[in-house]
C-alpha cells in the first residue's frame, strides 16, 4: 500500500510536541464560513479509470525505452511504496528533446457500449533520438508506481541562460499534448503551472563568494478539477535549459476520471460519482480544532486557523474532498514570541486515516537486481 507522505512534505506539516500547558484555539471568521459552506454543499466522490492510467503507463514505459534498457537495469521492487524502481549508468548520452513524438501504431477498445473508447498505441521513432558519447557516465532512474511514474536523467551541466518562462511552459506542454501524456477534460484540467529551477551552489574557499549556476528547469502542472487543486497531483518536464534535453518527466496521481453514460437521449458522458455525505458544521470545527491540538503539541501560546480551501485528494481509487486550513502557531522563543503556518487536511468523505493507508514500518535496504 502507498503512504501519502507528499500532503506532509508539501504542507511542511508541524510535529513538535511539548510538555507544556496548551495554548489557545481560534477559528477565524473566514474558515468558520467555509466549514459552513462546506457542510452546507452536496459533496461527491469521483470513480478514478484505472484503464486509461495503464494507457499513460504503457506510452510513457515507451518513451523511457529510448534512454533506457529496462529488461537489462538494476530494478528493487517496493512493497511498502508499490513501486518498482530501475537504475542505469550508461557511457552515451541520449538527447531526448521536446519536439520528439511517439509513433502511434494501432489502437485498442476499453469499456462497452457508449463508454467504449479507443486508446492509441505508439512506439519509439529512433530517428528523433540523438546519442552522444560521454566521458563521465550518465545516471538515470525510472520508478514506476501504480499512480507515479518518474524519468529522472542526473546532468549537472551548466547552463549559459535560463528559458524564459512561456518557453519552457510551451515546450513542456507541447511534449505532453503531442504524445497523450496529459489528458483533459472540461472540468478535470490543468490548474496552476509554475517553473522551478535547480541550481548547484558550489564553495570556492575562504573569502570567496560561492559559484552559483543554473543546471535544469522544470515545468510544474497543476491539476483542478471543478475549479477546485487537486493537492496531491501534479505533471513536470524538466529541461537542461541550453540544450533543451529532457532531464524530468514525472506523472503524479493524474488518474483521469471515470465516465459514464450521460441523460438518456443525450450523446454527452459525465464523470461516475458517488454523492457523499457531508459531514455537519459543528462535527467538522470540532475536526478541525483537534487536528490543530494534535498537530501543535502543548507549548503553543496561540494556534489560529487562518484560511480554509476546498480541494480534492487523490487515493489509488477515487477522487476524494477536502478542506485545506492554513493555521498560524505561535510559541514562545528566547527572544519572544515565534510565528510559523502550516496545513491541516480533513477528509471530508470520511477518515483522515485514508491520506496514510496501510502504515507500515520502513522495510529493510535489500540489494538491487
Amino acid at each position: 500500500m502507498r503512504t501519502w507522505c507528499l500532503v506532509l512534505a508539501c504542507f511542511g506539516i508541524l510535529g513538535a510536541t511539548m510538555a507544556a500547558s496548551a495554548g489557545e484555539i481560534v477559528i477565524s471568521a473566514n474558515v468558520q464560513s467555509a466549514i459552513q459552506a462546506e457542510a452546507s454543499r452536496s459533496l461527491k466522490q469521483f470513480t478514478l479509470d484505472k484503464g486509461q492510467m495503464e494507457h499513460t503507463r504503457t506510452l510513457m514505459r515507451t518513451w523511457v525505452s529510448g534512454s533506457m534498457d529496462l529488461s537489462a537495469a538494476s530494478k528493487r521492487v517496493s512493497q511498502r511504496f508499490n513501486r518498482t524502481s530501475y537504475m542505469q549508468r550508461s557511457d552515451t548520452d541520449k538527447v531526448r528533446l521536446p519536439a520528439e513524438r511517439l509513433q502511434r501504431t494501432t489502437s485498442e477498445a476499453t469499456g462497452v457500449g457508449r463508454n467504449v473508447k479507443r486508446l492509441a498505441t505508439a512506439r519509439l521513432d529512433p530517428r528523433a533520438v540523438k546519442t552522444l558519447k560521454v566521458s563521465t557516465p550518465v545516471q538515470m532512474v525510472f520508478r514506476d508506481g501504480a499512480s507515479h511514474l518518474k524519468f529522472q536523467k542526473v546532468k549537472e551541466t551548466r547552463a549559459k541562460a535560463a528559458l524564459t518562462e512561456a518557453e519552457a511552459t510551451q515546450l513542456a506542454r507541447g511534449f505532453l499534448d503531442g504524445n497523450l501524456l496529459l489528458k483533459q477534460t472540461e472540468m478535470d484540467k490543468v490548474g496552476r503551472v509554475y517553473v522551478r529551477e535547480r541550481r548547484i551552489n558550489e564553495q570556492r574557499g575562504e573569502g570567496q563568494a560561492p559559484d552559483d549556476y543554473l543546471v535544469q528547469q522544470d515545468v510544474i502542472f497543476e491539476r483542478h478539477v471543478e475549479g477546485r487543486p487537486v493537492i496531491n497531483s501534479k505533471i513536470a518536464v524538466g529541461f537542461q535549459p541550453d540544450s533543451k534535453d529532457i532531464l524530468l518527466l514525472e506523472h503524479f496521481n493524474w488518474t483521469p476520471l471515470q465516465q459514464q453514460e450521460g441523460a438518456e437521449g443525450s450523446e454527452a458522458m459525465t464523470p461516475r460519482f458517488q454523492p457523499v455525505a457531508a459531514p455537519a458544521a459543528a462535527q467538522l470545527r470540532a475536526r478541525v480544532e483537534a487536528k490543530i491540538q494534535e498537530t501543535s503539541g502543548q507549548n503553543f501560546t496561540k494556534a489560529e486557523a487562518v484560511k480554509a480551501v476546498p480541494a480534492w485528494f487523490q487515493t489509488e481509487d477515487s477522487l476524494l474532498p477536502v478542506l485545506v486550513v492554513e493555521v498560524k502557531v505561535t510559541v514562545p522563543g528566547r527572544g519572544g514570541q515565534i510565528s510559523e503556518s502550516y496545513l491541516e487536511v480533513l477528509n471530508l468523505a470520511g477518515s483522515d486515516d485514508v491520506f496514510f493507508p496501510g502504515r507500515t514500518a520502513p522495510e529493510a535496504p535489500t540489494a538491487a537486481r
